[in-house]
């Protein structure tokens, strides 16, 4: 009966401790041991190349507060380059992007990170050249990792979150706007209307005196006519290959080429320059 009452004594005195220490799991992340689960809400962030430089993008996080709260968050930045030829990846320094306060009333609370190309770029280097303010001399595909730290009530710091923010420097579409062609009665307007996601609408071209329209896509500067019509519903189709397309030149204008008109065998692989207005 002795030994039976002993053991009995070693289980409660386990299932104790164990009831106490799992009391404390408010981690703040996989390695913490105490203070707010700090969320970060968004993972990727396209950074449009060519777009104007006052453009703000935007990171989501939250906090959900635990007995030790989050106090404050710093938030980090770190350029990354791939040579295109050699496949080898080089990276800047590390450098704070912005560090803030969280309040610390509610249980749960958001905040959103705001910055600009300038605040991407400031104070980092590559091989040991600052970031240009021109974002022309980046390639597509380049990134920036945004790292978390947060620092808490009981004056801890360092607790670095698991998740980041990648903020890739993607393609450009500005196309949109007032076109002029020199028709042989003299220029003739034309508009580009922006559809979005690089699609746009041409709602005039006047080579036969007739109203028509045409759509295209723009991939990094690769245009590609992906729908026309002709007066009365004469389709335009490519006698090219690829399909019918068209490039945006270095003054602005942008030449169209390769298109036939269905039922008027003449007009075979014809291009044009629209031009600014």
């Amino acid at each position: 009966m002795k030994k039976v009452l002993n053991l009995s004594f070693v289980f409660l005195f386990v299932l104790g401790f164990v009831s106490c220490t799992d009391d404390d799991n408010d981690t703040l992340t996989g390695s913490g041991t105490t203070g707010g689960l700090l969320s970060v809400e968004t993972s990727a962030v396209a950074y449009i190349q060519g777009a104007p430089a006052a453009d703000v993008y935007t990171a989501d996080l939250s906090v959900f507060q635990g007995r030790d709260m989050v106090e404050s968050v710093d938030v980090y930045k770190q350029f990354f380059h791939t040579d295109a030829m050699t496949g080898v990846v080089s990276s800047s320094e590390s450098a704070m992007l912005t560090s803030f306060s969280f309040p610390v009333v509610d249980q749960h609370e958001s905040y959103q990170v705001g910055f600009t190309y300038a605040d991407l770029i400031a104070g980092l280097s590559l091989n040991g050249t600052a970031l240009s303010s021109d974002d022309s001399t980046l390639s597509i595909g380049d990134y920036w990792i945004l790292t978390y730290v947060a620092n808490l009530t009981d004056g801890t710091t360092a607790h670095t979150n698991a998740k980041t923010t990648k903020v890739t420097v993607s393609c450009g579409s500005f196309l949109a706007g007032n076109y002029v062609i020199n028709y042989t009665s003299g220029p003739q307007p034309i508009v580009i209307t922006a559809l979005g996601g690089g699609s746009y609408y041409v709602d005039y071209f006047p080579t036969f005196s007739s109203v028509y329209w045409w759509e295209f896509s723009d991939v990094c500067g690769d245009l590609t006519i992906t729908d026309w019509q002709y007066q009365s519903g004469n389709a335009i189709s490519g006698t090219s290959s690829p399909m019918p397309h068209g490039v945006v030149n270095s003054d602005g204008s942008i030449t169209f080429t390769g298109v036939n008109v269905a039922g008027v065998s003449w007009y075979v692989d014809r291009s044009w320059t629209i031009y600014p207005n």
